[in-house]
């Protein structure tokens, strides 16, 4: 009972926040670097995502009506990219080496 209690909050902690803020923080960022040009993949959970291993190694997956758009996990992983090049840089700023 208390593994499916921390499983559970441990899932809603990563995917709704930790995912769900780095995805929408790579959408942001890929919609205004292509201004607008770039098809990006709807957000999914994992468990989503998962279902399709056919184009595992591809960053690009077939959208509505075959149209090619870039998969959720590749959107969130420049969110995640993002935020620690703004951790180190702010790190950098504040902490300066002597």
């Amino acid at each position: 009972m208390i593994e499916a209690v921390a499983r559970f909050v441990i899932e809603v902690i990563f995917e709704l926040i930790f995912y769900g803020i780095a995805y929408w923080t790579g959408w942001v960022l890929l919609m205004v670097l292509s201004a607008g040009q770039l098809r990006l993949g709807q957000y999914e959970t994992w468990g989503q995502s998962a279902l399709c291993f056919r184009e595992i190694f591809s960053i690009w997956r077939d959208g509505k009506n075959g149209v090619r758009e870039l998969k959720a996990e590749i959107v969130c992983a420049v969110g995640v990219i993002f935020w620690l090049m703004l951790i180190i840089g702010l790190a950098a700023y504040l902490f300066p080496a002597s």
